[in-house]
């Protein structure tokens, strides 16, 4: 992107993290013309003219060209007229600033004066100061070097007196303008902020728990055909598929990406990082009613959910107006994966086995997994999501096959400027990028799944090409496009999975736009934002995520159905949810729910101190599944 210095042209800048073509204007339309039209004058030796957005004081950079506004941080390039009459003003001030009068100077006494007469002249009333005794005349009598070196010496004392343990550090200002690399106010995220600070409850032994969803979520009978998982094809270079190791998969194992699923831990690690027991009874109801939900073939339809074998719901109250089975069943499968569900273990593993068994079935030989109806590219980005973390957490080698196939199928559908769209091969959006990306996330926690590392080298570049601002701080839908916040929350999710580390400048300035002018509000719900949104807060982690926590997690808790035949679900309100409907918005909603555990958090030291703790706790160990009245 082409900075207004940088294009030749003098424009009026707006204030940092404007969207782009706001706060723009010419210099000359504003400022004048010509070099008559702007009043020049000197402040206090510095060269100053009025803004012309806010009519405060700019102080001129003359060397520059640039004049700046202290009041809106408003920077103008001047024009060659107005340099030139800045100039003049500028001559025209020293010619008429009046000369220092050098003191009278007084002749030595002469040399064959005697001793008591110069005692007699040592002191002056007539103005000259001249061999009087005054404290700083000493320092002419040692060198320049030494009086440097003292002076230097005494100023780096007092900084480190500044600097010392126990003292607040002073901000010191150099300049009025700021970068574009620069946010506003972007030290909140990083320093204790008392509005937002929470005690967290104290944490419970994991042998006191009790598993809220047993008592809420009830036993379903979820019509199972007696089918078992296709057997999978080893992709070339794997290995046939006996070979899987019979131990507990990386990503589960403690500091894994899933580790923080363990059910027999799961509630300690939500306590822990800003969860309740509120919270995790708000997900055992949404998962009860996501199953009593299910099709009888295993899946889950966003536009006819109400005619499933066990349905409760309104068959005109909440129904989606996409047709996509595909979509409909990844979005409810994902939230049982994320409470450690899975096909072989846990209260609800029947269902997840029906749910994992129609995806595979109805998956293309080339891996396509888009299915029929408007789903397409995000409905396989989301199926794609779901079998490889359900191959990442429990290693079924049945499961290594299909995943490794939807992954394929991604690597050939992407765009060769590195995006994704509805079908495979068209030009790239973020909202579409942002689920193939987590796809392939959720396949490199596997050892045995392959992502190739061009792939997601363009992906990186597609990303480069939304950016709505200089820094890559906020993100637009695509390139061209202005910042959104959706947009913002997913490209930074894919920034953060490609490479970038939580504490990157443009990260954080990203997340402070975020904190600061687009906090969740129950007033504007949007699931799909608060999604990413969540996430991204998540793996930043500190003070951006009890802040983005602390507003989130009353809200979900409000809006959740706690009575009624829909009783545990989300109404499917805001922005996009009239499309996905009520499986849409709960699958979201129980999803941004289990934030404190679905994955391990990309802040490194938050990450080794989670993982310290399940070691400590015994989580994530290889151990025989526990029968299916402990699944939970």
């Amino acid at each position: 992107m082409v900075s207004p210095r940088d294009s030749g042209e003098n424009k009026l800048a707006g204030n940092v993290g404007s969207p782009p073509g706001e706060g723009l204007a010419r210099a000359g339309g504003t400022l004048g013309g010509s070099s008559s039209s702007v009043n020049f004058w000197l402040d206090g030796g510095v060269l100053a003219c009025t803004c012309p957005g806010c009519g405060g004081p700019m102080a001129i950079r003359l060397w520059l060209r640039l004049a700046d506004c202290f009041r809106c941080l408003t920077s103008v390039e001047l024009t060659e007229e107005q340099v030139l009459e800045a100039e003049r003003v500028l001559a025209q001030s020293r010619q008429s600033r009046p000369r220092p009068v050098p003191p009278p100077v007084v002749p030595p006494p002469p040399s064959n004066a005697a001793p008591a007469q110069e005692a007699k002249t040592s002191y002056r009333p007539s103005g000259s100061f001249h061999h009087q005794p005054r404290p700083w005349r000493i320092f002419g009598h040692y060198p320049s070097w030494l009086i440097s070196a003292i002076f230097h010496g005494l100023l780096l004392l007092i900084f480190g007196l500044m600097s010392a343990p126990g003292t607040r550090p002073l901000g010191i200002t150099i300049t009025t303008t700021m970068s574009p690399e620069d946010e506003v106010g972007e030290e909140l995220i990083w320093e204790e902020d008392p509005l937002i600070a929470m005690e967290l409850p104290q944490v419970e032994p994991a042998a006191a728990e009790i598993g809220a969803e047993e008592t809420l979520a009830g036993t379903l009978e979820v019509p199972i055909p007696p089918a078992t998982l296709p057997p999978a094809t080893s992709p070339v270079g794997a290995g046939p598929a006996t070979e899987v190791p019979e131990v507990l998969p990386p990503a589960m194992q403690p500091g894994g990406m899933l580790s923080g699923r363990d059910p027999t831990f799961r509630r300690t690690l939500a306590i822990q990082r800003g969860g309740s027991d509120e919270t995790e009874a708000a997900v055992a109801r949404g998962l009860a009613w996501l199953a009593r939900h299910q099709n009888a073939n295993g899946s889950w339809s966003l536009d006819r959910f109400h005619l499933a074998p066990k349905a409760t719901a309104n068959a005109e109250d909440g129904l989606g107006s996409v047709y996509s089975d595909t979509a409909g069943t990844a979005l409810a499968l994902l939230p049982f994966l994320g409470a450690g569900q899975t096909h072989e273990k846990g209260e609800y593993r029947e269902v997840v086995k029906a749910g994992l068994r129609w995806l595979i079935y109805t998956q293309k030989p080339d891996g396509d997994l888009r299915g029929p109806g408007s789903g397409r590219m995000y409905a396989h980005g989301m199926a794609a999501i779901v079998l490889c973390e359900a191959f990442a957490m429990t290693g079924d080698p049945d499961l290594r096959g299909p995943a490794q196939r939807a992954v394929d199928f991604i690597v050939r559908a992407q765009h060769p400027e590195g995006g994704w769209r509805y079908d495979p091969g068209q030009a790239g959006d973020n909202s579409v990028v942002g689920w193939q990306l987590m796809a392939l996330q959720s396949a490199r926690m596997h050892y045995l799944l392959h992502v190739p590392e061009d792939t997601l080298h363009l992906a990186s570049r597609f990303l480069d090409s939304t950016q709505a601002d200089y820094a890559g701080a906020t993100y637009g839908y695509m390139p061209g496009f202005q910042a959104s916040p959706a947009m913002t929350a997913e490209a930074l999710l894919g920034r953060l999975y490609l490479g970038w580390p939580p504490n990157d400048r443009r990260v954080r300035a990203g997340v402070q736009w975020l904190l600061s002018e687009h906090l969740p509000s129950i007033n504007a719900p949007n699931f799909y934002y608060w999604y990413y949104g969540t996430q991204v807060m998540h793996h930043v982690g500190g003070n951006a995520f009890r802040k983005w926590n602390y507003v989130m997690k009353p809200i979900l808790l409000e809006l959740q159905e706690k009575t009624g035949r829909n009783a545990g679900s989300w109404p499917p309100v805001g922005t996009w949810a009239q499309m996905g409907g009520r499986i849409f918005t709960t699958s979201l909603a129980i999803c941004i729910l289990e934030v404190y555990y679905r994955h391990m958090p990309l802040n490194r030291s938050e990450a080794i101190e989670i993982g310290q703790l399940l070691q400590k706790n015994g989580a994530g160990t290889a151990q025989p599944s526990p029968p299916q009245s402990e699944g939970r």
